[in-house]
């Protein structure tokens, strides 16, 4: 019985490693650049959005108080996002704790 338990043990501990490996593998496609897949999109082929560029996009960020000159920080941190990112618009509206709930 001792026997039967153990090898149970043993192939359940090697079914969660192999497990855990297969999960924390894979392609490396978190850069920004990466979210196209199609290789024709980024060249500018058929497919796509004509001229191969990204598209125009805003993101509204509502951001409660974490200091006290955090909030008037935002102008900054909005012309540093939109330097790094000239296809995305970051709109950053001040919240309050109240509003995050």
């Amino acid at each position: 019985m001792k026997k039967g338990l153990r090898r149970f043990t043993l192939l359940l501990t090697v079914m969660m490693l192999v497990s855990l490996l297969a999960a924390c593998g894979g392609s490396n496609n978190n850069s920004p650049g990466s979210t196209n897949s199609d290789s024709s999109a980024n060249t500018g082929g058929s497919s796509g959005n004509g001229g191969g560029e990204l598209e125009k996009d805003t993101i509204t960020a509502l951001l409660p108080p974490v200091s006290a000159n955090y909030q008037a920080r935002f102008s900054d941190m909005e012309k540093e996002f939109n330097e790094l990112y000239p296809h995305l618009t970051l709109k950053i509206e001040p919240a309050s704790w109240e509003d995050m709930t």
